[in-house]
């Protein structure tokens, strides 16, 4: 029993270092680069058009998306007082900068 559950755990430690999560990150602001606090942040799979994820800017308007995997991904911005912002990010296999939004 206790060997079977070594190997249990030995395949599942293995299993999940396969899946990388990536993080994705970056600031908002506005025309005159004044970070925007308390914008709202979504992440849609661009394939199933599902949102994954919702945030809130920070202080200085930074955010992050975190447990994301290599794809293609349109990120929603609004924030009251604001147009609203759509953007596409692709996702490679490492955490991506996306620098100010």
């Amino acid at each position: 029993m206790k060997l079977f559950l070594n190997v249990l755990l030995l395949s599942v430690l293995s299993f999940s270092g396969f899946s990388q999560q990536i993080h994705l990150s970056g600031n908002v602001i506005d025309q005159n680069k004044t970070a925007i606090k308390g914008a709202s942040l979504s992440i849609v799979s661009s394939e199933k058009n599902k949102i994954l994820q919702s945030v809130i800017s920070g202080e200085k308007g930074n955010f992050i998306f975190t447990q994301l995997k290599k794809g293609t991904y349109n990120i929603i911005i609004s924030s009251v007082g604001y147009k609203k912002l759509s953007i596409s990010v692709e996702v490679d296999t490492s955490d991506k900068y996306i620098g100010n939004v």
